[in-house]
Protein backbone atom coordinates (compact mmCIF):
# COMPACT_ATOMS: atom_id res chain seq x y z
CA UNK A 1 0.00 0.00 0.00
CA UNK A 2 2.69 2.34 -1.08
CA UNK A 3 0.98 3.96 -3.92
CA UNK A 4 0.12 7.43 -4.64
CA UNK A 5 -2.37 8.45 -3.59
CA UNK A 6 -3.02 6.10 -0.69
CA UNK A 7 -6.73 5.79 -0.98
CA UNK A 8 -6.56 4.73 -4.58
CA UNK A 9 -3.83 1.88 -3.26
CA UNK A 10 -6.23 1.09 -0.19
CA UNK A 11 -9.16 0.38 -2.47
CA UNK A 12 -7.64 -1.40 -5.28
CA UNK A 13 -6.23 -3.37 -2.29
CA UNK A 14 -9.30 -4.09 -1.39
CA UNK A 15 -10.79 -5.04 -4.35
CA UNK A 16 -7.95 -7.28 -4.73
CA UNK A 17 -8.25 -9.17 -1.97
CA UNK A 18 -11.86 -9.65 -2.10
CA UNK A 19 -12.01 -11.05 -5.88
CA UNK A 20 -9.03 -13.57 -4.84
CA UNK A 21 -11.14 -14.83 -1.76
CA UNK A 22 -13.82 -14.79 -4.29
CA UNK A 23 -12.52 -16.84 -6.88
CA UNK A 24 -11.19 -18.93 -3.75
CA UNK A 25 -15.19 -19.59 -2.64
CA UNK A 26 -15.86 -20.55 -6.14
CA UNK A 27 -12.97 -23.13 -6.35
CA UNK A 28 -13.99 -24.69 -2.94
CA UNK A 29 -17.56 -24.95 -3.84
CA UNK A 30 -16.64 -26.29 -7.08
CA UNK A 31 -18.17 -23.86 -9.11
CA UNK A 32 -15.16 -22.89 -10.86
CA UNK A 33 -14.59 -26.24 -12.27
CA UNK A 34 -18.16 -26.72 -12.84
CA UNK A 35 -18.25 -23.87 -15.23
CA UNK A 36 -15.32 -24.90 -17.22
CA UNK A 37 -12.49 -22.24 -15.90
CA UNK A 38 -9.80 -24.51 -16.05
CA UNK A 39 -10.01 -24.85 -20.03
CA UNK A 40 -7.37 -22.50 -20.73
CA UNK A 41 -5.37 -21.72 -24.36
CA UNK A 42 -2.23 -20.19 -24.58
CA UNK A 43 -1.26 -16.93 -25.95
CA UNK A 44 0.21 -18.55 -29.24
CA UNK A 45 -2.71 -20.83 -29.40
CA UNK A 46 -5.36 -17.53 -29.09
CA UNK A 47 -6.47 -16.00 -32.69
CA UNK A 48 -9.48 -13.94 -31.41
CA UNK A 49 -12.32 -16.57 -32.48
CA UNK A 50 -11.14 -19.50 -29.32
CA UNK A 51 -11.52 -17.87 -26.50
CA UNK A 52 -12.83 -20.80 -23.97
CA UNK A 53 -16.85 -20.43 -22.83
CA UNK A 54 -17.38 -19.65 -19.63
CA UNK A 55 -21.14 -20.24 -19.14
CA UNK A 56 -22.86 -19.19 -15.44
CA UNK A 57 -19.68 -18.14 -14.37
CA UNK A 58 -21.31 -15.57 -11.55
CA UNK A 59 -18.52 -14.02 -9.61
CA UNK A 60 -20.80 -11.31 -8.67
CA UNK A 61 -22.73 -13.99 -6.48
CA UNK A 62 -19.29 -14.67 -5.19
CA UNK A 63 -18.27 -11.03 -4.75
CA UNK A 64 -21.54 -9.48 -3.07
CA UNK A 65 -21.19 -12.25 0.07
CA UNK A 66 -20.39 -10.72 3.07
CA UNK A 67 -16.59 -10.69 3.56
CA UNK A 68 -14.92 -11.74 6.95
CA UNK A 69 -11.69 -9.70 6.23
CA UNK A 70 -11.33 -6.03 7.10
CA UNK A 71 -11.49 -3.53 4.28
CA UNK A 72 -8.75 -1.49 4.60
CA UNK A 73 -10.66 1.24 2.61
CA UNK A 74 -14.08 0.69 2.94
CA UNK A 75 -17.41 -2.16 2.52
CA UNK A 76 -17.66 -2.69 -1.28
CA UNK A 77 -21.04 -2.30 -2.92
CA UNK A 78 -21.39 -4.88 -5.65
CA UNK A 79 -24.62 -4.23 -7.51
CA UNK A 80 -24.52 -5.00 -11.48
CA UNK A 81 -21.85 -4.02 -13.90
CA UNK A 82 -20.74 -0.60 -14.10
CA UNK A 83 -22.38 0.07 -10.65
CA UNK A 84 -20.45 -0.77 -7.98
CA UNK A 85 -19.11 1.57 -5.63
CA UNK A 86 -17.55 2.08 -2.03
CA UNK A 87 -20.12 2.10 1.00
CA UNK A 88 -19.30 5.27 3.19
CA UNK A 89 -21.78 8.47 4.33
CA UNK A 90 -20.85 11.79 4.62
CA UNK A 91 -21.56 14.28 7.00
CA UNK A 92 -22.81 17.86 5.85
CA UNK A 93 -21.67 20.44 8.54
CA UNK A 94 -21.51 24.16 9.15
CA UNK A 95 -18.31 25.14 11.02
CA UNK A 96 -18.26 28.40 12.92
CA UNK A 97 -14.52 29.67 12.98
CA UNK A 98 -13.22 32.51 15.27
CA UNK A 99 -10.10 34.19 15.91
CA UNK A 100 -8.33 31.42 13.06
CA UNK A 101 -9.94 27.99 14.76
CA UNK A 102 -13.43 26.17 14.66
CA UNK A 103 -15.69 27.07 17.82
CA UNK A 104 -18.69 25.13 16.66
CA UNK A 105 -20.12 22.70 14.24
CA UNK A 106 -24.02 22.19 13.27
CA UNK A 107 -24.88 18.83 11.46
CA UNK A 108 -26.98 19.82 8.53
CA UNK A 109 -27.36 16.48 6.95
CA UNK A 110 -26.24 13.67 5.81
CA UNK A 111 -25.29 11.40 2.51
CA UNK A 112 -24.53 8.04 1.53
CA UNK A 113 -22.73 7.02 -1.07
CA UNK A 114 -24.55 5.16 -4.19
CA UNK A 115 -25.54 6.49 -7.76
CA UNK A 116 -29.26 6.72 -6.27
CA UNK A 117 -29.31 7.99 -3.12
CA UNK A 118 -30.50 11.51 -1.83
CA UNK A 119 -29.17 14.18 0.28
CA UNK A 120 -31.25 14.05 3.99
CA UNK A 121 -30.91 17.41 5.80
CA UNK A 122 -31.77 17.75 8.93
CA UNK A 123 -34.04 20.62 8.92
CA UNK A 124 -34.71 20.91 5.23
CA UNK A 125 -36.25 24.49 5.09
Amino acid sequence: LNAEPVITAAFYFDLALRSFLAIKEMISDGAWKKNNVTNYISCDDYDGKNSPKRMNLNLRKYLSKESTETPTYGPISVTYNGQSYMEFQMQISAVGVREGASDKSTTLGTWPAGFDNNLTLVEPQ
